[in-house]
């Protein structure tokens, strides 16, 4: 027996086995196996002669069992308890019928490392009392299921670890190769177009904008759509209390309110709004919102996945902005530099600019000479103060 009912390691193989022995080994017409919790019961199937195992997947207060003494002292001691039958008047409305049906009784609790993690009860119809022989193998039996069911209770948890693990992993694979092909461009239109790009992939939006912060409002940077670059819009509570914990926020449309007069046309086709702040060493500098078309909530794993984005964004978007910047200030120095070009100097387009005719027909003109030019002398007196030599290239 136990090596059937340890034999697997997947929860409904395990207590579809532990069933079936319980009916077999102890010949009762049904056996019914419940899971038990710090504050519930969950019954998990039940099962008959006819070999149907009926999943039921149904979740009861512990309080219940104060209504059946047989269930309540085979929990408290831990032993098997056996009777005539459990109260139909204090059972759930689902089973009284059931129950009702029932001449004899043997409740087994399933014990791991001391503490009661589910219960056996066998059933019979007929007047087949459970007597003190049935004491042995009923123990025998709870102590095998009790440790076959924990060792299909940890398998499950490890595999669920397991694939938390591996969707963490490719949530981050995702999120870098997302960064990657953000960081592929230099220009900050493009930085932000193909975070967008990005964004709105990872999470199935149908729009999203950029919008860095100023005070509680925010300025749009960049839109999937285009539209709107450049207005100021206001924060809502909700979000500037995410941006707070650096968490993302869900919007429904009726909490996404306070758009600016005349721009409202831009967020009514959306149902659902997804607000990520873009946060680096503790300070947000900016906004990642996105829009849902349909009433539908944004999957969690992929909120997960906009979470590791929007992390590696706030980088890209920070370094490209600060690129963006000093190239403005090189081209404003260039244009300072231009309107301050002195004597013998070009424009920036290459002609000569004013004051210097006298020196590109005369050359340099040292001492008295230059005296001369700036006073206006013209080629005549260049050739005075220059001699024939020189003033022939006047």
């Amino acid at each position: 027996m136990a090596l059937d009912v340890a034999g697997s390691l997947q929860p409904r193989e395990v207590i579809s086995r532990i069933l079936e022995r319980g009916v077999h080994a102890m010949q009762a017409d049904r056996a019914t196996l419940s899971s038990l919790s710090d504050d519930h019961v969950l019954v998990e199937a039940t099962h008959g002669r006819d070999g149907q195992v009926t999943w039921v997947g149904q979740r009861y207060s512990l309080d219940y069992f104060a209504g059946q003494p047989l269930v309540k002292k085979a929990i408290e001691t831990m032993q098997p308890t056996f009777g005539g039958g459990l109260a139909s008047d204090r059972a759930a409305p689902e089973f009284r019928q059931a129950i009702a049906d029932v001449q004899h009784v043997a409740v087994i609790p399933l014990v791991h490392g001391g503490k009661a993690i589910g219960m056996l009860v066998l059933s019979r119809y007929e007047d087949r009392p459970f007597t003190n022989e049935d004491l042995a193998p009923l123990t025998l039996l709870g102590a095998i299921s009790g440790l076959a069911l924990r060792n299909a209770r940890l398998f499950e948890e490890g595999e669920a670890a397991r694939k938390r693990a591996d969707e963490t992993a490719a949530r981050l694979r995702a999120a870098v190769e997302a960064a990657e092909d953000v960081a592929s461009q230099v220009q900050l239109d493009q930085v932000l177009g193909r975070l967008l790009e990005r964004a709105v992939a990872s999470v199935g939006a149908d729009g999203a904008s950029v919008a860095r912060l100023e005070g509680e409002q925010m300025v749009l940077e960049s839109t999937t759509s285009g539209a709107a670059v450049g207005t100021r819009w206001p924060i809502a509570p909700k979000v500037l209390a995410g941006v707070k914990t650096g968490k993302s926020v869900e919007l429904t449309a009726a909490e996404y309110t306070g758009a600016p007069e005349g721009l409202e046309s831009i967020v009514q086709p959306f149902r659902r709004f997804l607000v990520a702040p873009l946060t680096i060493g503790g300070e947000t500098i900016g906004l990642l919102a996105m829009g849902r078309r349909k009433d539908e909530p944004f999957d969690p794993v992929a909120v997960q996945s906009l979470q590791q984005l929007s992390t590696l964004g706030a980088l890209l978007l920070r370094n490209a902005r600060l690129i963006a910047q000093a190239q403005e200030a090189e081209r404003a120095k260039s244009e300072f530099m231009s309107i301050g070009q002195g004597p013998g100097r070009r424009a920036s387009d290459g002609r000569p600019t004013r004051g210097t005719r006298a020196e590109a027909q005369c050359g340099p003109v040292p001492g008295e000479r230059r005296r001369a030019r700036s006073a206006g002398a013209g080629p005549a007196a260049c050739r005075a103060l220059q001699g024939n030599a020189q003033g022939r290239h006047c």
